[in-house]
């Protein structure tokens, strides 16, 4: 941590890092009951809106009242607390703390890569209360899954629950504030996170006051749901008197199964072709694997993780009369000789990472370069062993994107890198004239890749499939 203070002033400010792995947010959670998927789950958060699991608002909130706090150690409790939550922290994400202020009164934010990720006030005052006496361990349960429908008028109250293990995370914060107040805050998160809006939820925004004497009940009552912008306003008394706003995400798009396209793929389509999909469990490359299995290919596809969601996309696809297989395959690793058959007629490179993770008005030369570890360098080295390992690969389809004639200022690094592929795909179109290209430039499609609050149009990912694969155009 670095600590400055104003010349001629008492302004005192802060800078440290700090990241978040996932034994740690796994604890937060175990600690405070909010135990969204979202947070504690890879696999299932990878097909939500942030394409990763993200550390808790409140963690990181805490965290910055960790820091306060150690630059001057002392018996307090919380007046008021208002934070605002901008954008997601990843775990693992090596996030920059920054306060400035003088006691009683704080400023601090949390920044990303140079954006703020959370931004807000804090004041405290001298400790009156005493511990947070026999309270109880916090409620196991699952989130909530209510609809849009449900949220009017939803109401409750959360008992106030122990903190056992906070100090493991926060000792600063753990043994300077009341049991009281930590466990009123850990209550806001549990009531976002797990009760309303529940496991769609995304903490916007807290301002709360904090009482005098803590009650041991934290009561609650959405006083509005706007449709237009799916946010929750929630009322906040009790414990903690104030507001708690928080937006519901979009439900991840339904994919259309093998049974829903049997009817649209003629069944010797695209009999003859031996394929090989890089990517092939989710979005594109499940639509792919479903279009061409049915269409009469024999396909073997990849996974990177989430060995179930393959499998039980095999069985999907068998039951509906296609013939695939999955297999593990990790783009930054040699690709397995196993891959390979002799005779593999077709290569589909469908794998990426989370795309939607650029911030705006910023450049970042890491997220470029993990971009071009997927795009380009895992390509070059799946082709080159398709190439060694059959004489009759004929075709390779590179899907590249309409963000590069529609940019978006989030998306800076990925289209860049996007760029760059299909520079790499021309040059190897010239090297190998036997060898056919499809370079297809793909509009944004519905799939969990591109959950957005703002519900922007998109195409459905098996008509999109379907449209390259028989050679139409996207529009």
């Amino acid at each position: 941590m670095r600590l400055a203070q104003r010349a001629g002033a008492s302004i005192q400010m802060f800078h440290m890092n700090r990241a978040f792995n996932l034994g740690d947010v796994r604890h937060f959670a175990a600690v405070s009951g909010d135990s969204n998927p979202m947070h504690v789950d890879p696999l299932r958060a990878r097909r939500m809106m942030f394409n990763r699991a993200v550390v808790h608002g409140m963690l990181l909130t805490l965290q910055s009242l960790e820091a306060i706090l150690a630059t001057s150690p002392r018996s307090c409790e919380i007046a008021k607390l208002h934070a605002l939550y901008r954008s997601p922290v990843g775990i693992d994400e090596n996030a920059k703390y920054h306060a400035e202020g003088a006691w009683p009164r704080w400023r601090f934010t949390v920044s990303l890569d140079g954006t703020s990720a959370v931004s807000g006030t804090v004041e405290f005052r001298e400790r009156e209360q005493a511990g947070g006496g026999n309270l109880p361990q916090p409620a196991v349960s699952e989130p909530s899954t209510l609809c849009d429908d449900d949220m009017t008028g939803q109401f409750g109250g959360e008992l106030l629950a122990r903190i056992e293990g906070l100090d493991a995370l926060l000792p600063m914060v753990a043994d300077s504030l009341p049991a009281g107040q930590l466990s009123a805050l850990l209550a806001v998160t549990r009531i976002v996170g797990m009760r309303c809006p529940g496991e769609r939820s995304i903490l916007s925004e807290v301002k709360l006051t904090f009482p005098e004497h803590t009650p041991t009940q934290l009561d609650w009552k959405v006083q509005k749901f706007d449709r237009r912008f799916a946010r929750v306003s929630i009322a906040a008394s009790g414990a903690v008197q104030g507001e708690i706003v928080s937006f519901v995400r979009p439900v991840s798009p339904l994919e259309r199964t093998a049974q829903d396209l049997r009817g649209v793929v003629r069944r010797d389509e695209f009999s003859g072709r031996t394929a090989l999909i890089v990517g092939g469990t989710r979005g594109l490359g499940a639509a792919v694997a479903r279009v061409l299995s049915l269409g009469g290919a024999s396909v073997t596809a990849t996974y990177r993780t989430g060995a179930q969601e393959a499998f039980a996309l095999e069985r999907e696809i068998h039951e509906a009369g296609g013939s695939i297989r999955f297999q593990s395959f990790d783009t930054a690793e040699a690709a397995p000789a196993s891959l390979f058959d002799s005779e593999l007629t077709d290569l589909y490179y469908m794998a990426t990472p989370s795309i939607f993770r650029g911030r705006k008005g910023a450049i970042s030369t890491a997220l470029f370069g993990e971009f071009n570890a997927v795009f380009i360098d895992g390509f070059l080295k799946v082709f080159g062993a398709a190439r060694t390992a059959s004489s009759a690969l004929r075709y390779v389809l590179y899907p590249s994107s309409s963000v590069l004639s529609e940019p978006q200022p989030n998306l800076v690094e990925y289209a860049m890198s996007k760029q760059a592929a299909e520079e790499m795909i021309h040059a190897l179109a010239a090297q190998y004239p036997a060898l056919r290209f499809d370079l297809v430039r793909f509009p944004r499609l519905a799939t969990d890749q591109t959950i957005n609050l703002a519900g922007v149009p998109a195409l459905d990912a098996a008509d999109a499939a379907l449209r390259a694969l028989r050679g139409q155009p996207m529009s």
